[in-house]
């Protein structure tokens, strides 16, 4: 039987001296989990996923919302996959303003693309707060430890992943 084991791939940029590895989700969490234990030991990284998709709320005129959902990573696959387990939490709804008070196509997408973002980084504020300094939680099998959760995947369709990232499409 193969034992487990870690998998790590080296990536060299030539000419600036810049090297790192990149590692799955998995490998990351572990990256991560040794970085806050060095600066404060038993300590625990919780990975927190968000995700986002355009949801129509009528049938008619085309009224749709982006409803923002969070939960652990720690949950297993099985039930984070269910709805009926509700695992995820709705957090937010994001605005959908159409500006049509802006002339410019462009200005207007940079005017909703900047509204995401202040949106995001609102929501997120608490978040990052905590993931700093950490905060007591009970597990499942009650223990209190000290957890600091980390945005670790951010879930949505293409053109809100490309959004988040802040590139356009096809760079």
């Amino acid at each position: 039987m193969p034992l487990p084991r870690h998998s790590y791939c080296q990536v060299v940029v030539e000419n600036t001296g810049f090297s790192h590895s990149l590692c799955a989700v998995d490998n990351s969490r572990d990256l991560a989990q040794k970085n806050v234990e060095k600066h404060q030991p038993d300590t625990t990284v919780v990975p927190v996923i968000i995700s986002t998709d355009k949801t129509q709320t009528t049938l008619f005129r085309n009224k749709a919302a982006y409803p923002v959902y969070m939960i652990i990573g720690n949950i297993p696959k099985d039930i984070r996959r269910k709805p009926s387990c509700q695992g995820y939490i709705l957090i937010c709804y994001l605005p959908t303003p159409r500006l049509d008070h802006i002339t410019l196509a462009v200005a207007r997408h940079r005017a909703v693309a900047n509204l995401y973002h202040v949106c995001m980084c609102k929501i997120l504020s608490p978040l990052r707060e905590v993931g700093i300094s950490g905060i007591e939680m009970a597990s499942g099998d009650g223990v209190v430890r000290r957890c600091h959760p980390l945005l670790a995947i951010f879930a949505g369709d293409y053109p809100k992943q490309l959004l988040a990232a802040c590139v356009k499409t096809g760079e």
